[in-house]
C-alpha cells in the first residue's frame, strides 16, 4: 500500500480530533480545512455539516440558516471549527498544502507569495 495522500493525510487528522464523526462529515470537514483554512467559521462548519445531515435526516431541526439557531446550538459547532482550524495549521497552513518541490511555498499562491520563499513557481506547477 502506498503513503497516503494529502487528502486522507487531513482526513486522517480531523478522524483523531474528532472521533465522534463518520467519514463522509469528515470528508466535508477536510474540504473545509483544505479551502477554507484556519479561517473556518461556525457558520462555515454549520453549513458543511447541514449538507451532510440533510443526507441522512432531512428533518433535523437544526437544517434552518447558521443565524436562526439558537445561540447555544451554533456553540456546538465550536469544537469541530477548532479541530478543523488546528488541521488546517498543522497540515495545510492556511488552505494550501506544501510544495512538493520542498522550497517551502505554498500550492495555490500567487507568485507575489512565492517570491517571499525565494522560489520561481516551477517546482509548483506540476
Amino acid at each position: 500500500m502506498s503513503d497516503p495522500n494529502y487528502v486522507q493525510d487531513v482526513l486522517d487528522e480531523l478522524a483523531e480530533r474528532l472521533p465522534d464523526c463518520d467519514t463522509p462529515l469528515l470528508e466535508f470537514y477536510a474540504l473545509l480545512a483544505l479551502t477554507t483554512g484556519t479561517g473556518v467559521t461556525l457558520e462555515n462548519v454549520h453549513d458543511a455539516w447541514a449538507l451532510y445531515r440533510n443526507r441522512t435526516r432531512p428533518d433535523h431541526p437544526a437544517l434552518i440558516p447558521f443565524v436562526m439557531l439558537a445561540p447555544d446550538v451554533r456553540e456546538l459547532d465550536r469544537k469541530y471549527a477548532e479541530a478543523i482550524r488546528e488541521t488546517a495549521a498543522e497540515l495545510v497552513l492556511g488552505g494550501f498544502p506544501p510544495c512538493p518541490g520542498g522550497c517551502g511555498c505554498r500550492l495555490g499562491t500567487d507568485d507575489a507569495d512565492r517570491s517571499e520563499c525565494g522560489c520561481d513557481g516551477g517546482c509548483c506547477d506540476g
